[in-house]
């Protein structure tokens, strides 16, 4: 295998691009069967962080996002939960006070049957 001198303002990539095919021409294309994919892989990806980055920001965005209308809709019911049991209770406290006003004035009992 040569050493490739002349390439010195190459990126990586090319480098061991070129590499490979000085491999394979002196060597008869007796490549291993991962070298390929691996070259496939080293000029893909530039091309991948120039396409994923923003594709995984987008998606990062859309979640926090969401995140953020699933708080409020949570919160929105927590208040509707409470405004509804404020209702109950002060609805239970009237009919509490309604129940003690008959017994103390004597005209139920706690069977119904009149006091006389």
């Amino acid at each position: 295998m040569k050493f490739l001198p002349g390439h010195a303002g190459q990126t990586v990539s090319a480098r061991a691009a070129s590499a490979v095919v000085l491999c394979t021409q002196e060597e008869g294309s007796h490549m291993l069967p991962a070298v390929p994919p691996f070259i496939a892989g080293m000029l893909a990806a530039p091309l991948v962080k120039r396409v994923g980055k923003p594709l995984v920001r987008g998606v990062i965005k859309a979640s926090v996002g969401l995140s953020l209308e699933v708080r409020r809709a949570v919160i929105e019911a927590g208040e509707e939960i409470q405004g509804l049991t404020a209702e109950v209770a002060a609805e239970k406290m009237a009919s509490s006070a309604r129940t003690r006003r008959m017994k103390v004035d004597g005209e139920m009992t706690g069977h119904g049957a009149t006091v006389g």
